[in-house]
């Protein structure tokens, strides 16, 4: 099973995803940036940032290619990743692409509070504290993904699931995830 793990920057994907390795040993992690950045550096020896859509989305296809590897290795995968980032203009820019649309089988979003993100941040790198987005931004971002996500995935009849920054729980469900999915696989459901 694929599942993308989606949230705004500093939301603690990679935090909540170390706790479940503890628990869940059938499960594998790809870093979905640090995924992006070294493919960029073996195929064109540059950052991913610094390339052209053009190739940012052969990188991307490079991406599925190695969830696919991984999840053939281990049977489970979860990838972190970001769907937008808040644009000049003051919208959103969409870093979501087709063929993270059609991966994954299962999306999670994690809707960590703002007050936890902006103090994500500032722990992270304490020398500078500067807050980069307000409260109501993050809320705003966040509200943006979590609507435009659900409409994608219900597009293709699949659930989003939304979790929050509960990480017992979360861990105790990315268990319960792993060892029966069909629980929250919408087809599976409607079967029963």
């Amino acid at each position: 099973m694929k599942i993308g793990l989606y949230g705004v920057s500093r939301c603690g994907k990679d935090f909540l995803i170390n706790h479940v390795l503890k628990t869940v040993r059938e499960l594998s992690h790809l870093r979905g940036s640090a995924t992006l950045q070294k493919l960029a550096q073996e195929n064109y020896r540059t950052d991913f940032d610094t390339l052209s859509d053009c190739d940012k989305d052969i990188i991307r296809v490079a991406l599925t290619e190695e969830v696919y590897k991984e999840e053939r290795k281990v049977g489970n995968i979860v990838v972190d990743g970001h769907y937008s980032f808040p644009s000049e203009s003051g919208g959103y820019s969409s870093v979501f692409t087709q063929a993270d649309h059609l991966l994954y089988d299962v999306f999670i979003y994690m809707n960590t509070e703002p007050a936890q993100i902006i103090k994500n941040q500032n722990q992270i790198n304490p020398s500078r504290n500067v807050v980069k987005y307000t409260v109501s931004k993050i809320a705003a971002w966040q509200k943006y993904e979590i609507d435009d996500m659900r409409e994608l995935c219900k597009a293709l009849g699949k659930e989003l699931l939304v979790i929050n920054g509960d990480f017992e729980c979360a861990v105790s469900f990315f268990a319960e995830l792993i060892r029966t999915p069909e629980k929250y696989m919408p087809r599976s459901i409607a079967s029963d």
